[in-house]
């Protein structure tokens, strides 16, 4: 019988292999070991991780194609600007910002093929200390992406520091969106332009809920996925209005803090109407309710009724909502 050495595999099982390294793992595994592999590994497109890349000097005599791209600010400045030169973009699709400062991020996307991308994420940004103009500049740059490929959009909450009305194109090849802290205003405007939006996850900031929907009638029949938290909801009514235009919806976790006077939010019977009504795909629910509860409210169970109810008995443990109370809150009447 034969015996197949390493050397002997093709590039596709090769490159099958490599898919399950980093490029500092593949890099000290393979590359220096012969001519063919060089080959191979420098026309690979890799993950690159610049955090896990200790010694710059082995991108010096080489250009590695990269396929996926993950920054922070734990990477010195100076070698991301000398890493930038030694890497092939031509078949990048991914990339992930971490804690980095707004102008290196916008030096980045300056340098990189936006129109390839089919995912970008970017979280922890410090933007301390920087003009209206460079926020804007960067949200349109990344933006745009989504008249093209990108897929895949993750921001974080120094999103709400531009203004989003300036969006004058739509973005339908976005799929799914994560706004990690957003204002309601800023999150209806940008669903207005995402009609292939399939997966929203999203932290609604402040108390403007009600303000801002009752003017939002986009339709997103896309939409399948959603986690969405909400504070201090106003009008259980608004829920109703909010998931007209998704009616399609399959997976849904909520989260709510509202007030003990907010009109049906503890009623068994007024979800079960709002999902027959307006959810009747709903496969998965986690529904998650924190009441604020005045100092003179009587302690009974809030939750009890949910757990007693045929409809939400019979659903279990596709549906599943807790109930909890917080006594004694701030005072909310004049907000």
């Amino acid at each position: 019988m034969m015996m197949t050495c390493f050397d002997d595999l093709n590039i596709d099982l090769l490159m099958e292999i490599f898919d399950y390294l980093s490029f500092t793992e593949l890099f000290r595994a393979f590359f220096g070991l012969n001519q063919r592999l060089n080959n191979i590994i420098r026309h690979y497109p890799a993950y690159f991780d610049l955090s896990t890349i200790r010694n710059c000097n082995i991108f010096y005599n080489d250009a590695f194609k990269c396929r996926s791209l993950k920054v922070s600010s734990s990477n010195n400045e100076d070698e991301h600007d000398n890493l930038y030169s030694y890497l092939n973009f031509s078949t990048i699709r991914a990339v992930t910002f971490q804690s980095i400062n707004l102008r290196k991020l916008l030096s980045f996307i300056q340098q990189l093929p936006m129109q390839q991308l089919e995912s970008i994420k970017v979280t922890k940004m410090d933007s301390s200390n920087c003009a209206m103009a460079m926020h804007e500049e960067v949200w349109l740059i990344i933006l745009a992406a989504g008249r093209n490929r990108l897929r895949c959009l993750h921001v974080p909450y120094q999103f709400n520091r531009w203004n989003i009305d300036r969006i004058s194109f739509d973005l339908p090849s976005i799929e799914y969106i994560t706004l990690e802290s957003i204002r309601t205003d800023q999150m209806l405007i940008l669903l207005r332009h995402t009609p292939n939006l399939g997966h929203l996850k999203a932290h609604l900031l402040g108390f403007d809920w009600g303000k801002h929907l009752s003017t939002f009638n986009t339709a997103l029949p896309k939409l399948k996925h959603m986690n969405l938290s909400i504070q201090y909801l106003r009008s259980f009514e608004l829920l109703h209005h909010f998931f007209i235009s998704c009616p399609h919806l399959i997976h849904l976790i909520l989260k709510l803090k509202a007030r003990e006077d907010t009109k049906m939010i503890v009623d068994p019977r007024s979800w079960q109407t709002l999902i027959e009504q307006y959810l009747p795909d709903l496969q998965y629910l986690r529904l998650r309710l924190n009441i604020f509860l005045s100092n003179g409210h009587k302690r009974h169970n809030i939750q009890s009724p949910f757990d007693r109810a045929k409809y939400w008995l019979e659903r279990q443990p596709h549906f599943q909502v807790i109930v909890k109370r917080k006594l004694h809150p701030w005072d909310l009447s004049d907000i």
